[in-house]
């Protein structure tokens, strides 16, 4: 494979990482884990912090910030940039503190100032330029702020002089006068050997400003491009190809879509609906989860006390107290055609199941499994109420949903007949797959 290089920097970059979030554990006094990792790599990314490994070898070009490139070195350093104009840093948010800091009022006499400056010089420099300017200029603090901005600027550019080992190239445009070299360094590309107004590109064994041998390249970009005669030649187009969509690897069986081929057998009455059915109970999400905890958490040999108990212990808000008086006798009712159906049965609730197909992973919680030397039913609870007509309607909707559990038996019992269907608890309904 290739890239191998890439990826073993890639490797370091990871432990370096790993190291810094220990680090940050333990000043939080948190046990660093898996998961915080990946949770702290979400945030570097969301915060644009991450990185690639950084290659160093032979055939590597690196780019990076005047701050990043601190403490590394490389043969040649090219310093792109120095011959344009740049906003004044001067006027973005700075600190200002005192020269020693005060360990018991460490933020006395310390402030935030921030300049705003509204001439970008990506939209030119517009009425009111030079009068904004000279009133900033004149200003009280600005002579200190920009020396010691200058100051700033020239630590970076010496971080950027002493990277090279061998040879520092500047690229630089000839006749460029306010710029970015010129406004930090006391006489700008003079000061490096430049004369002016000259196209040169030749090496500087050394001088004042930087000991190191460097390769100095000026250039001219006021010639014009000569004219191409145009060609007389059809436009070639290509159709560019539709996206191609993958589907998801991870798959939940109730969101799966309606299978047409799947039907179901005419309902069976297990026992009454509800008389005391609340219709604004099907709307909440939480009345569906009471009724799973109930189901899953019932035994047959529970006394009605017990049940009771239980039903109190699930619903302690009692926000379906209306519900409680009917569902134990119901319940009882639903386990005892489990009983006579499939006798001798083994019942599994709420049992997980994971299958991997065609490339995706299924991955549900069956309500019910019974299990019998001969068969294994799946059964789902829904909370619905209404006719046969309407319930089939809403079984054929969740058709997707019980046949991937089927499947998934399928899969885990070979050589059993497997079933499944819907029990409409409410309604006090079976509807089983035909």
């Amino acid at each position: 494979m290739g890239g191998g290089i890439q990826r073993h920097a890639n490797l370091d970059k990871i432990l370096s990482y790993a190291r810094s979030f220990e680090d940050y554990s333990a000043k939080i006094s948190v046990l660093p884990n898996v998961h915080g990792f990946l949770d702290w790599f979400n945030t570097l990314a969301d915060n644009e912090a991450d990185s690639r490994g950084l290659i160093t070898n032979e055939f590597s070009v690196n780019v990076l910030t005047y701050h990043g490139a601190k403490g590394l070195e490389w043969p040649v350093v090219i310093l792109y940039g120095l011959d344009k104009e740049h906003e004044p840093n001067t006027f973005e948010v700075r600190v200002h503190a005192k020269d020693r800091i005060d360990f018991k009022q460490p933020l006395a006499g310390r402030s935030i100032r921030f300049w705003p400056w509204p001439y970008k010089s990506a939209f030119g420099k517009r009425t009111g330029y030079k009068h904004f300017q000279d009133c900033c200029h004149g200003s009280k603090d600005f002579p200190l702020l920009e020396a010691r901005q200058r100051m700033e600027a020239l630590r970076l550019l010496y971080v950027g002089f002493t990277r090279a080992r061998d040879f520092l190239v500047i690229p630089f445009k000839g006749g460029t006068e306010q710029c970015w070299l010129q406004m930090v360094m006391e006489g700008g590309m003079e000061a490096l050997g430049y004369k002016k107004d000259i196209v040169c590109d030749r090496t500087v064994k050394g001088n004042n400003v930087i000991s190191t041998p460097f390769r100095l390249w000026v250039t001219a970009y006021d010639e014009k491009a000569e004219e191409v005669a145009p060609i007389e030649k059809e436009v070639e187009t290509f159709t560019q190809r539709p996206a191609k969509v993958y589907a998801p690897y991870l798959v939940n069986p109730s969101g799966a879509v309606e299978v047409e081929e799947l039907t179901y057998k005419d309902s069976l009455t297990i026992h009454d609906s509800f008389a005391s059915v609340v219709n604004s109970y099907e709307e909440k999400t939480d009345f569906g989860s009471f009724m799973h905890r109930f189901l899953c958490a019932f035994h047959p040999s529970m006394t009605d006390g017990e049940a009771k108990l239980l039903l109190e212990r699930i619903d302690k808000d009692e926000d379906f107290k209306k519900v409680h008086k009917e569902l134990i006798p119901q319940v009882r009712s639903f386990y005892s055609w489990i009983d006579k159906e499939f006798k001798g049965a083994t019942i599994r609730k709420e049992l997980p199941v994971m299958m991997e197909q065609d490339g995706q992973l299924i991955e549900g919680v069956v309500d019910m499994v019974i299990e019998t030397e001969t068969t294994v039913t799946i059964i789902d609870y829904k909370t619905f109420t209404s006719d046969d007509a309407a319930l089939s309607a809403r079984a054929k909707s969740f058709s997707g949903q019980v046949k991937s559990y089927m499947d998934i038996m399928g899969k885990g019992f070979p050589g059993r007949n497997i079933r499944g269907g819907i029990y409409f608890i409410m309604s006090g309904k079976f509807l089983e797959v035909g």
